[in-house]
């Protein structure tokens, strides 16, 4: 015969056993939260698509717990939003929305192509500094209502509950 104690029966195991499933319930309930979710949409101005638009979702609340999301527009005015990796979309909360469009302010003026290296760089800073700050001139500027460049002033907001797909139709006015 066998003196062993059955394992169901060991002092102590229904607490560890309860201590797990509570640690595993906790994890599961929060990381979703943690977790983006799909979010797309599509942007217009004036009932016209907007390419190349650079959508931004700042968290509203506690910027501890938020974390923005961003992507830009296609041809069709198609955004989908990344939060931690390509695509993945963004977190359950609450945003205000950021829409932008920068394009140079002086087409005409092309910037010659640098080496990727410090001088390069360099080099880089001081032709635009010598073409454009020197001469108080923005090298970009934003082609869309500046109301809807800034969480000050952006009426657009959205709520990520789950995937989403939002549509924001801006207005020359």
């Amino acid at each position: 015969m066998c003196d062993t104690l059955n394992p169901r029966l060991q002092p102590g195991r229904p607490l560890w056993l309860a201590g797990w499933l509570l640690l595993v319930l906790l994890t599961t309930g929060c990381s979703n939260k943690y977790k983006p979710v799909p979010v797309s949409g599509v942007v217009t101005l004036d009932g016209k698509p907007v390419e190349g638009a650079n959508v931004f979702f700042y968290a509203v609340g506690d910027a501890k717990e938020g974390r923005q999301a961003s992507g830009s527009t296609d041809k069709e005015g198609v955004f989908h939003l990344s939060t931690l990796g390509k695509n993945d979309g963004a977190l359950r909360w609450d945003y205000k929305v950021v829409i932008h469009k920068y394009v140079p302010s002086r087409p005409d003026l092309k910037m010659p192509e640098f080496p990727n290296t410090p001088e390069g760089k360099a080099q880089a800073d001081d032709w635009r500094y010598r073409n454009f700050e020197a001469k108080g001139i923005q090298p970009f500027k934003n082609v869309l209502p500046s109301k809807y460049g800034d969480t000050k002033t952006t009426p657009l907001s959205c709520k990520v509950e789950g995937p989403t797909e939002v549509r924001f139709d801006l207005t020359s006015k």
